[in-house]
């Protein structure tokens, strides 16, 4: 059986209950808010020893419920949004938007972590510096069911995706030569149409 160090006893003994201003960790975190049966349960501010910060619902020691999740950006000294929405039992759960390191975005639905449900995805594309967008339906934190991809020189697909790729039927509008493409797609390429 694993012996509980003195900290640890000392935590457990002090029986956190109710609104404290700040309570730190050993390795450097620092919690603001309320507890529960020694655990962080309703609002709190929780700084993360790594530059992480989060502001929100806490519910048996999780992040349960709304909140915001920063990231230090020691370029301008101050946090960026790296996610605001919904959590359960610690991970993304249900509607949210979260925010990539170039201006790349997700505004839809989570389940426990993943893009799940209806969704919008910016992706930035180097060579323009332009953004690709798709909406449409995930699974997994994958392009899964029905979605259109409009890209950053103007061309259109719109149909079933299967696993991140254009695949079973679809229409790619050529956005620079006013013609499409109608037919079946296989792992992102057109196989058989007109």
């Amino acid at each position: 059986e694993k012996k509980e160090r003195l900290w640890q006893i000392n935590d457990r003994l002090a029986d956190k209950h109710g609104y404290c201003h700040n309570v730190y960790w050993v390795h450097g975190d620092v919690y603001r808010g309320c507890w529960d049966k020694n655990k962080r349960d309703g609002a709190g501010i929780h700084n993360y020893k790594t530059g992480i910060r989060y502001e929100g619902d806490w519910k048996n020691g999780k992040r349960d419920g709304y909140g915001t999740l920063y990231l230090a950006d020691e370029e301008v000294d101050k946090y960026r949004v790296v996610y605001k929405g919904h959590y359960k039992e610690g991970k993304k759960h249900g509607p949210g938007l979260l925010h990539g390191a170039f201006g790349e975005t997700y505004d839809g639905n989570f389940a426990y972590g993943l893009r799940n449900g209806v969704g919008k995805q910016f992706y930035r594309c180097q060579l323009t510096n332009g953004f690709h967008v798709y909406h449409g339906q995930w699974v997994n934190d994958k392009r899964e069911g029905v979605g259109l991809l409009k890209m950053v020189n103007g061309d259109l697909y719109k149909g079933s995706f299967v696993n991140d790729m254009k695949e079973g039927k679809g229409i790619y509008y050529y956005g620079d030569k006013c013609s499409k493409y109608e037919g079946l797609w296989k792992k992102d390429v057109a196989i058989c149409g007109t």
